[in-house]
Parts: structure tokens; C-alpha cells; sequence
């Protein structure tokens, strides 16, 4: 049956979306919360709604994303095809040309190349010889179209600005069967020009009549020819020994007992532990599948994780690291001595001074603090205590939170990967500086010790360019017991133009949702621009996201933060739904923190 969404039905689906649950159900905290922070506010039941995006490997090696953001988007429309197919033959000239002809009215064409076992030098002879005049998407495990019950070669689905499907179907009804004639019904040009007014999508197109999607003639996967490049490239960096990853993904024996874990998690999403949502910027440490990785890993631990010809092996990747994440470090600072850890208990954030003992003053490029006793730390700060300066000074006005507002050096949390500044720019350590590490255990049934080092990567040469971290907090946190959708807000104001260089939301186990907006103006001439949204937070795999294309505010403009909680039984991280939460050290507390990297330009 083709799929049809008419107006009103689609003024429906938006009126009961995340914006409107959140609008509904949002607590507010003690700060003052603008109008627009319920209508704003991110949600994780928005991360379910992004079954329908979809991330595939052109032709050319680029990942493309549908989701991702594109200028002007008026619509998308999506077209799957398969090379022995003559309706695919039929239409790939008739897709290149409307590409064409509305690419310059916010239109955005995908053409998908589902032929079972497709490879980039097939997919694009099939463009050239055709005429499709696009640059196909890769699909050979047929991982896209069931998501929108695509069935048959030459169909096409037409997605709204919001990307919310309206039309699904045949492209029009010229014969398929090489007799002559022309179209009667253009079933995809009115649903485009539908759109363009603002008008009604009430086209209803008959199915496409191309060969079937589904095939079981699918190449058989196996470790050594399809999964281990996968590993090695995806998953090892993180998956080797002295890093953050729970177990090795090296070879076939570090994989095989994995298989089905493997399988589950990337399948739940939970791996890589990437959580922003595509539609709202785009960033250089991104860390996504695409749907033919996920289908190869899936399909290879349901067959039962065979290992393949041994001759078509893969030489692992070779980490001479010693377990560093950024590299080789050129300096190291250590705690003077291991720091004892009881079993159980609560444990106060502890403080103690290092003296990395520079005689000349030096740049960083890249820093990383990696704790012995990764699983009993909750998390580590080292804050730059500048020559002359005593630490208490530093330590002052802890309790009303401006050590968070003053950001820190370098920190490491759980999942989190090295801090790396982009080229021509970096922290500077003064001659004489010290470090004064926070740290903060959380004991885990298990008495230990831990020994935290800091690797610092120098600048090849002085930067330009000075790096500056500050967090913008909410520090008046009061999540009432059993509230599953508390918000709180936070802004910081720019005193110079400044660049943003990377994001990174930091709560507790009740966080699970975060965003990051761009706000110009003030009142009826305000103007918002989401920058980051994590609609689906995970305290144990905190990420940084890093902007490919770093925004700019100028003078005044204001970075503002949005954070969700969940302080119900809904929650199976929440320690005690029956407690009201308030800002506090401890993870069976809260914070609410959104650091910022940033460059003031000159």
C-alpha cells in the first residue's frame, strides 16, 4: 500500500511531538526559564524518532547522512535502486534530471543503490550508464528500505523539511514495459510541488513496480573479509589494551566470543558511543556506522560468527601508544603517590598539587589524563594553578560553583577521549605553573589504589591561538522525587567575538538530555541556532562533539544550555527516585555543567 500523509495529519504528528511532551510535562527549576526553553527543551523520547535516519557510504567514500544539516531544506526525496532492474534503468535519468531541477528549491535527492552485494566501482558505472547524474549511496545488505516499507526497486519516499515522510511510491505511471507513452500521473513531481506552496500532500501513487528489494542472494559474511575492517577501523581505537573499552577487538579470538554483545549493542545503538542527533551540526570527531557496518556486524554474529578464508586476513592495527589514546606523550605529570581507594563509602573529592617543574613556558596541543583505577573514578579535573598563586586561591568560591564556570586544563571522565586543540591553537603552561588534580573516586565493592597521570603533546611551535575553557552550570538544581521530566537552563554571554571550538554536556546518572544553542538578539528579534543536541545522554560514555565548521558569536551573543532529567523509576540508572536531587559531588547527586572550548578572536 502507498503510504500517504495529508496535511492535517501531519499538523497532528507535529503538534504531538517532542516539542509538545516537553511543553506538557517540563518542570521548571529555580532559575528563570525563558519562554522558549519547554518549546526547546531536548527529550529522549525524540532519540526513538531517529529510527528513520539512515547513514550510507557514497561512491566517493563519503558518509551521508539523511538527517544531515543541508541550507534551505525544503524536502528530501530518497530513491532506491538495483542495477538489474529495468524500472531502476527506466527512472535513474528521470531522478538525475529533477535532482537538478529542484536542487535550487531546497531540494535534496538520495539515490540509494540496493543491489544485493553493490560495490562503489558497479554503483557508479550503473550512475554514468544510466545518466542518474548523482552520486549513489551504498546499500548492499538492503539495511534502508524496510525502514520505510519499501518494497520494490524504483520507488522513492518524499520527506518534509521536518522529515516527517509524506508521499511513497512510483515516480509516475509511464510504462514500465518498454512500450511507448508517456505519463499520465507525475505522482512524485506533485507531492514536490505540493511542498513548494505549502499545500496539501494529497497525491496517492501506486506502488513501483521495479524488482523486489529483498534478496537471498547476499554475499555470506565472515570475520576475516567483512567484519575485521570494521574493528580495526570503528571500534579498536577505543578497543585496545590501556583504554576505555571493556575488552580487545584486535583479531578473531578477541571477537568471536563477543559476537553476539556486539551485535545487540550496535543494534540498540549503544555502540559507538556517539549520542548527538544528526540533524543539528555537523562535527570532526563523529563516531556513527553506517546501516552495511551495523548489518555486516548483526548478520555476521547471527551466522553464528563464522571466520572466513584465513588467506584473506587482515593485519590488525598496530597501537605503539603504550595506551596513550592521543599518542606518545611529550611530558607526563604523575601524582606524587598512589591514592588509597576503601571498598565502600563515599569519598570526598580529593586535591592534591603537582609540580610538572618547567623551567620555560610551553604550548599544548593535546592533553589526556588517564587514572590506574579507571573503574573506581568518577571523575578527574587538573586545574591550572598559574606561578605565584596558591591553590586555595584557585579553590575559592568552590561551594557557589565558580571553579565550574572556570572550566579546567585537561579532565577526564567516564568514555571520554583525549583533549585535542585544532592546528594553531593551544593552552599555554607557564614556567613555574602548577596542576592541582580533583579527583573524585567512587568505590566499587573492591579496595585499590590509583596513581592518575596527565600526557601532554607539545605545539611544534607557538600558536597563534590560545585556548579557553569555562563551564556554563545551573548550579540550583532541585529535581522533585519521581520526576521523569525536570529542566533547567544556563547562558553565558561572549564579552569578545569569540569561536567555539568543541561542546561537552556533563551530568549524572539522572541526566538524559542535553543541547547547546546559538541565541542573537534579544526579545521579538531573537534568533536561536541549536549547535549540539543529545537527545539521548549517557553518563558512561561522555563525549566532546567538535564542530567541523567551529560557530562564531560576536560580542554579546550568548551560548545557552538545556539539560533533562529523569528522576523516576523509569530511569534503571536513577540510585533513589524517591529523593528530591540537588547539585552535589557525589553521582547519587546531580550537576548540570555544559564546558565549552573556545577561541576569542582578535
Amino acid at each position: 500500500m502507498t503510504r500517504m500523509i495529508r496535511f492535517h495529519d501531519r499538523l497532528k504528528l507535529r503538534a504531538s511531538g517532542p516539542a509538545a511532551i516537553a511543553a506538557a510535562t517540563v518542570v521548571a527549576s529555580a532559575m528563570a526559564v525563558p519562554p522558549m526553553a519547554a518549546e526547546v527543551a531536548p527529550t529522549a523520547d525524540r532519540a526513538a524518532a531517529a529510527a528513520a535516519d539512515f547513514l550510507l557510504e557514497s561512491t566517493t567514500h563519503e558518509r551521508v547522512s539523511l538527517w544531515a544539516p543541508r541550507p534551505e531544506r525544503r524536502g528530501t526525496v530518497v530513491a532506491f535502486l538495483r542495477q538489474d532492474c529495468p524500472v531502476s534503468k527506466l527512472f535513474a535519468p528521470v531522478i538525475g534530471a529533477l535532482a537538478k531541477e529542484y536542487s535550487e528549491q531546497g531540494f535534496t535527492f538520495l539515490a540509494v543503490d540496493a543491489t544485493p552485494g553493490v560495490d562503489a566501482t558497479k554503483a557508479a558505472a550503473f550512475a554514468r550508464s544510466t545518466g542518474l547524474d548523482l552520486d549513489p549511496l551504498l546499500d548492499p545488505l538492503g539495511a534502508v528500505a524496510p525502514r520505510f516499507e519499501i518494497a520494490n526497486a524504483g520507488s522513492v519516499v518524499v520527506l518534509d523539511e521536518s522529515l516527517v515522510p509524506v508521499y511513497r511510491g512510483a515516480i509516475d505511471d509511464r510504462p514500465t514495459s518498454g512500450a511507448p507513452g508517456r505519463p499520465q500521473h507525475d505522482w512524485l513531481v506533485e507531492a514536490i510541488e505540493a511542498l513548494i506552496a505549502d499545500e496539501e500532500v494529497a497525491v496517492e501513487g501506486a506502488p513501483a513496480t521495479g524488482r523486489e528489494l529483498a534478496s537471498s542472494t547476499k554475499p555470506k559474511i565472515t570475520y576475516h573479509e567483512h567484519v575485521a575492517p570494521i574493528l580495526h577501523t570503528q571500534c579498536a581505537v577505543c578497543h585496545h589494551e590501556g583504554q576505555v573499552g571493556p575488552m580487545e577487538l584486535l583479531d578473531y579470538d578477541d571477537a568471536k566470543g563477543w559476537a553476539p554483545q556486539i551485535a545487540e549493542v550496535v543494534g540498540n545503538g549503544r555502540m559507538p558511543p556517539w549520542h548527538a542527533d544528526p540533524r543539528f551540526g555537523s562535527f570532526e570527531n563523529e563516531r556513527r556506522l553506517t546501516e552495511t557496518e551495523k548489518a555486516t556486524l548483526i548478520e555476521w554474529a547471527a551466522a553464528g560468527a563464522p571466520a572466513g578464508d584465513a588467506k584473506k586476513k587482515q593485519p590488525a592495527t598496530k597501537w605503539d601508544d603504550d595506551g596513550w589514546a592521543m599518542g606518545t606523550p611529550d611530558l607526563v605529570i604523575q601524582l606524587p603517590e598512589p591514592e588509597s581507594i576503601p571498598a565502600t563509602g563515599y569519598v570526598d573529592y580529593r586535591y592534591k598539587l603537582v609540580d610538572p617543574k618547567l623551567t620555560k613556558d610551553v604550548w599544548v596541543q593535546a592533553a589526556e589524563i588517564r587514572p590506574t583505577a579507571r573503574d573506581a573514578t568518577h571523575h578527574v579535573l587538573a586545574l591550572y594553578i598559574p606561578p605565584g598563586k596558591a591553590p586555595l586561591e584557585a579553590l575559592t568560591g568552590l561551594n557557589d560553583g565558580s571553579l565550574v564556570g572556570a572550566g579546567y586544563f585537561a579532565v577526564q571522565v567516564p568514555g571520554c577521549r583525549p583533549n585535542i586543540y585544532p592546528a594553531g591553537a593551544g593552552k599555554k603552561i607557564e614556567a613555574g605553573a602548577k596542576f592541582l588534580f580533583q579527583l573524585h573516586y567512587t568505590p566499587n565493592g573492591k579496595a585499590t589504589t590509583d596513581q592518575c597521570q596527565m600526557g601532554l603533546q607539545f605545539c611544534k611551535e607557538p600558536p597563534k591561538q590560545e585556548v579557553k575553557t569555562r563551564g556554563v552550570f545551573s548550579y540550583r538544581l532541585r529535581i522533585p522525587p519521581n520526576e521523569p521530566r525536570y529542566v533547567t537552563t544556563a547562558e553565558w554571554a561572549f564579552k569578545k567575538p569569540t569561536r567555539l571550538i568543541s561542546m561537552f554536556p556533563h551530568m549524572h546518572t539522572r541526566g538524559t538530555a542535553f543541547r547547546f544553542e546559538k541565541v542573537v538578539g534579544k526579545g521579538a528579534s531573537t534568533e536561536r541556532t541549536i549547535l549540539c543536541d543529545v537527545p539521548k545522554y549517557d553518563f558512561n560514555w561522555q563525549n566532546f562533539y567538535l564542530p567541523k565548521e567551529p560557530p562564531l558569536f560576536a560580542a554579546g551573543d550568548t551560548i545557552f544550555c538545556t539539560a533533562a532529567y529523569d528522576n523516576s523509576t523509569g530511569n534503571p540508572f536513577n540510585p533513589d527516585p524517591s529523593k528530591t536531587v540537588q547539585w552535589g559531588d557525589q553521582t547519587y547527586e546531580e550537576m548540570m555543567i555544559g564546558y565549552i572550548d573556545y577561541i576569542e578572536e582578535e
